[in-house]
């Protein structure tokens, strides 16, 4: 039986074009038809289109913006500001 599934993948590359490109290049070799072994038998975006800017929120491994005394910074998804 095959299920369809819409997920959201974050890539950091420099614009749109690229990020296109790397997830065409990133899905092209887990297909049925270049894995004979895949369950993923095809993908196609989403009916909202290509990718779009993202701040990265919501996504378990992204790095998380912190905003701390008026400045900004970034860290890894699962690290802490607060000393161990």
């Amino acid at each position: 039986m095959l299920y369809k599934a819409t997920i959201q993948i974050l890539v950091d590359v420099n614009d749109e074009p690229d990020a296109c490109d790397c997830i065409a290049e990133t899905m092209r070799p887990l297909l049925r038809e270049f894995s004979r072994d895949s369950v993923i038998v095809d993908w196609r975006y989403a009916s909202d289109g290509a990718p779009t800017p993202d701040d990265g929120r919501g996504f378990e491994y992204a790095p998380q913006r912190v905003e701390t005394s008026g400045f900004t910074t970034s860290h890894p998804a699962g690290e802490s500001e607060i000393p161990k």
